[in-house]
């Protein structure tokens, strides 16, 4: 939705979009990260639950930086609403690709 949003954006006038779509993009960030956590630790072992979180840790890091780094690169462009655009669209895919590889593998719990 906030990204959806961020297409929007044109120029100076649109700012009020600009605000409201990056917090939501925000939000969505802050409520889907715990939610990954928790479907990744339940698709491992218990008995390998240090070794995942850990590795789940690292993976979100690394990806964070390699991500503000191409996003900052696209965004320099030199027409940056393009490349305002370009990322924004690189975020949503992103964000369904997590999420159809989440619906695909992560387990779900049996209900009685």
């Amino acid at each position: 939705m906030g990204s959806a949003l961020l297409l929007g954006v044109a120029d100076r006038g649109t700012w009020p979009l600009f605000i409201v779509g990056t917090g939501l993009t925000g939000l969505g960030c802050g409520v889907f990260s715990p939610s990954l956590n928790a479907a990744a630790l339940l698709a491992i072992d218990p008995a390998y639950a240090g070794l995942g979180s850990g590795l789940l840790n690292t993976a979100r890091q690394v990806g964070m930086a390699m991500g503000v780094a191409l996003l900052g690169s696209l965004i320099g462009m030199h027409d940056t609403l393009l490349g305002l655009r370009l990322s924004v669209v690189l975020v949503a895919a992103c964000f369904f690709a997590v999420i159809a590889l989440s619906v695909r593998y992560v387990p779900r719990k049996e209900t009685a």
